[in-house]
């Protein structure tokens, strides 16, 4: 039967072990998940940016179709005031 002092012993030595692995694992575990945060949000931004280019004819396209759908219902009334 071991000693009592042995069972500590053993005890300190796990926990020591514990923490070693712990901070060998974790340290590289917790920069791997920052650096696929970043990737991720990166991604995001590109989506954003690509998504706004996108758009950006359609856009200008029915701002355009709407300038000339309100001079088109406005001619007439500028044609009549002309002498």
């Amino acid at each position: 039967m071991p000693e009592a002092g042995g069972l500590d012993l053993l005890r300190e030595w796990q926990s020591a072990m514990q923490s070693v692995i712990r901070r060998q694992l974790l340290g590289p575990l917790k920069r791997q998940t920052e650096l696929i945060q970043d990737v991720l949000e990166r991604e995001r931004k590109l989506q954003r940016r690509g998504i706004k280019t996108l758009r950006e004819p359609a856009d200008l396209a029915r701002t355009v179709a709407g300038l000339d759908k309100r001079a088109a219902k406005q001619r007439p009334a500028a044609k009549r005031k002309q002498p």
